[in-house]
Order: structure tokens, then sequence, then C-alpha cells
């Protein structure tokens, strides 16, 4: 879902360049997608972040609010696609947003939503 509503803001965006009618009417939409877009995302973190928070403390066995290569590994294994470093070591630069080389709930939160399927 969240994935969509980027995609639409940028094809919007996009859009706002091109000359005439086509252009004044991206120029309008585009508050009502970034509008739209929060929305979602608000309403999506009310319903699901107990959830997720529960998931990732779960997986979070050090306790240390983030998790590390080796607790990424244990989750995936848990849910049955065991993983060797290299795999483990691009999911946490895919997620880890921050740089930090750790995945926080934060960054854990924005992908669930970025993936999310509206149901």
């Amino acid at each position: 879902m969240g994935f969509k509503m980027e995609k639409q803001i940028k094809e919007n965006s996009e859009e706002t360049s091109s000359p005439g009618e086509l252009g004044r009417i991206a120029e309008r939409r585009a508050p009502r997608l970034r509008r739209k877009s929060k929305d979602l995302a608000e309403e999506f973190d009310k319903l699901m972040a107990p959830k997720l928070e529960a998931v990732f403390k779960s997986m979070d066995t050090d306790g240390s609010g983030n998790l590390d290569a080796e607790e990424l590994q244990a989750a995936f294994a848990a849910v049955g696609r065991p993983s060797d470093p290299e795999t483990i070591a691009n999911a946490i630069k895919s997620l880890d947003t921050d740089g930090d080389g750790l995945i926080s709930l934060e960054e854990w939160k924005a992908i669930a939503w970025k993936c999310a399927v509206p149901s």
C-alpha cells in the first residue's frame, strides 16, 4: 500500500511539469495525494502498531530495542526462511534507513507499512 502511494505521488509529481491542463490538474491533486498517504499511514499505524511491536519484541531477544544480524537471522529461521549471512546483510541494508547497521522498531514499522496489502 505504501509503495503504491509513493508511486502515485511520484507519477503525479512528474505530471506537474506537463504543459497545459495536465500540469494544472497534477498540481491540484498533489496535496490530496500527500494527505491521503499520511491518513492511510496513520490508520495503519493505529491498527497494526501493537501487533508489529509484539512481533518485533519477540525477535529482539536481547531487549536492546534494535534487531541485529543474529536476531534477524533467527527470525528468518523461525518463519521457515533460514538465510545465509549475505542475505541477512542485504536485508539489513534494505531496512536500515539510518545506517547504524541495526533495525529499529520504527524502521520495522515503516517497511511493514510499505508492504501492507489493502484488504
